[in-house]
């Protein structure tokens, strides 16, 4: 195991998937990977990118900033703020996440290429379940935002 393996595993609170406006992540090994290893693990995992310098993310949970959010003098339920706060995610960002092949993403150095193969091989139970977790990630966050029908 890589040390980035055991710190994913070790890490308590989740982690952050950065998408940028061509959803690289889907096409780096390393970041496919990790959020692989987040899946395995259970661990939330919070989706952000940004349109003309406005940020967008998507959480699991409501978010401090859904919290105390009122309209028309009335205060709004957290789950309700973040499904509004979450409509404004440009949802085809998250489409190419669910046609994701982490075999054939790359790597800039071949060494770390090849190490990550064999832990996806020897502990993560291959690309096919590595692949079904990322795109279960994806379908998921496209179904919260109301963009599919699982």
């Amino acid at each position: 195991s890589s040390p980035f393996y055991k710190a994913l595993s070790a890490a308590k609170g989740g982690a952050v998937l950065v998408i940028d406006e061509h959803s690289m992540v889907t096409t780096r090994m390393w970041c496919g990977f990790g959020n692989v290893v987040i899946a395995r693990e259970g661990k939330p995992l919070a989706m952000g990118t940004a349109v003309n310098g406005q940020g967008h993310v998507l959480t699991v949970g409501p978010a401090p900033v859904d919290i105390n959010v009122t309209s028309h003098g009335r205060p709004v339920p957290p789950a309700e703020a973040q499904r509004e706060r979450e409509k404004l995610f440009p949802s085809k960002r998250l489409d190419a996440l669910l046609q994701t092949h982490l075999e054939e993403a790359a790597a800039s150095n071949d060494h770390d290429k090849v190490m990550i193969i064999d832990c996806v091989s020897k502990e993560l139970g291959g690309f096919d379940m590595a692949n079904s977790k990322l795109r279960v990630m994806a379908a998921v966050a496209l179904f919260a935002l109301g963009t599919v029908n699982l």
